[in-house]
């Protein structure tokens, strides 16, 4: 049963089964049944989630701004326990990443192979003045989680931002990977 805080009941109250079936059948043989002294009839239903009382703390199991004790529904905890456990992912890849960078010497592109084999399709992202530029890879983005260095001696002759690539890559311990060889697509 839910108290007020002076200690008096606030009208309704909560009971969990061991399965569903056993909570539709008390459902059927008490819904409508006079109770109590004053003879009146309880209603009896299954419990409603009210998501916009909930809160993050809330959806992870804990105490938050809603329902006192009030404990989420499975979809609730799902997505929540689904959303932890691709956080943890992400932080035991940055501890590998981090792993890998100091066997080869400690730079944030250090975990890299010398060379990567094999030609890649890309679209330079940026040229830039200064005298390089970025490529655009899905591929190379996902061996080395970053766009590909292109010095602008490599950049083929007519490229401009925009332009479909096809090119090699060279990624030295420490370095940021660049584009070893480059042509237009």
């Amino acid at each position: 049963m839910k108290l007020k805080d002076d200690g008096k009941s606030r009208g309704f109250g909560f009971v969990i089964f061991a399965t569903e079936e056993q909570g539709r059948k008390a459902m059927a043989e008490m819904d409508g049944k006079e109770v109590g002294r004053g003879g009146g009839k309880i209603s009896v239903v299954p419990a409603e989630r009210r998501l916009e009382e909930e809160d993050d703390a809330m959806m992870m199991g804990g105490k938050g701004k809603g329902k006192k004790g009030a404990v989420p529904d499975l979809p609730t905890q799902q997505a929540a326990y689904a959303a932890y456990m691709q956080q943890m992912m992400m932080m035991q890849h940055a501890a590998y990443m981090q792993h890998s960078a100091a066997m080869w010497g400690g730079g944030p592109y250090a975990g890299f192979p010398p060379m990567t084999p094999g030609e890649y399709d890309g679209t330079i992202k940026s040229l830039i003045a200064k005298g390089h530029g970025f490529i655009e890879c899905p591929q190379t983005f996902m061996l080395y989680n970053c766009d590909i260095y292109i010095d602008l001696t490599t950049v083929p002759k007519g490229a401009i931002v925009g332009s479909r690539v096809k090119f090699t890559v060279a990624a030295n311990p420490g370095e940021h990977p660049k584009a070893a060889t480059a042509k237009l697509a």
